[in-house]
């Protein structure tokens, strides 16, 4: 008939009624924008109205903090280190254990991590979601990667913003020792007392350090020498 195509609206509080918009002889459009909460629309057409139908908001979930803890391997006896992604970068000798910790602005059901490497292979590491608006991963340092977060909230709504950060493996370089006393050809008679003078570094830390005397026909003999325990 003639009656104009009405569209109603109505969320918790208010109700709102507008007419639709003609896009073919009998095909009439209504466009919903901005919408922030739930609620519910029908149609109308004179005196008839069709069922209310319900739309529902799917809220992203957005990380609002990410706490990184680093646990370098026991044997550099080095401290771990506590910080937020963003202010400090994410490097560790191979084998260091990371805990992420991630606090969002809505329950988070489940999560991963999505390691890109160097040779274009992915992996990927599974959050433990208690439910609540945090999530933790956790795994071991291996090399150098591309890392992007994911999660999801119990609505299976994922966040829609990119969250991206690099992780750094740091070469632990062998230690260095040098002689420099004497030279690298002497000579000496058998009362002579010969001043010995070597240096010996590493950036993480030395566990020993010796003096090796060798002679023709004989076995090395090491003679260590004390040092202090996480001298460098």
């Amino acid at each position: 008939g003639g009656s104009p195509i009405l569209f109603d609206v109505r969320d918790a509080g208010h109700a709102y009624r507008s007419a639709g918009f003609r896009e073919s002889t009998n095909r009439f459009v209504h466009r919903l924008e901005r919408v922030v909460q739930p609620l519910q629309f029908c149609v109308r057409a004179g005196r008839a109205r069709s069922s209310w139908h319900n739309l529902t908001v799917l809220y992203q979930p957005r990380i609002a903090s990410a706490r990184v803890t680093l646990t370098p391997p026991d044997y550099t006896g080095l401290p771990k280190r506590d910080f937020y992604l963003g202010g400090q970068k994410l490097t560790g000798l191979r084998g260091s254990h990371v805990t992420l910790d991630i606090t969002a602005n809505r329950p988070i059901r489940r999560g991963h991590l999505l390691f890109t490497h160097p040779d274009g292979t992915e992996t990927q590491v599974e959050g433990q979601a208690p439910g609540n608006p945090s999530i933790r991963y956790e795994w071991k340092i291996d090399g150098n990667a591309t890392v992007r977060i994911h999660i999801q909230d119990p609505l299976g709504t994922a966040n829609a913003r990119t969250h991206e950060f690099t992780q750094v493996l740091l070469p632990d370089e062998p230690p260095t020792a040098t002689l420099l006393e004497p030279a690298r050809f002497s000579l000496a008679t058998p009362d002579s007392l010969i001043h010995v003078e070597a240096v010996a570094e590493d950036s993480l830390g030395l566990r020993s350090f010796a003096l090796v005397r060798n002679l023709v026909g004989y076995r090395d003999r090491a003679q260590p020498i004390g040092i202090a325990a996480g001298a460098r």
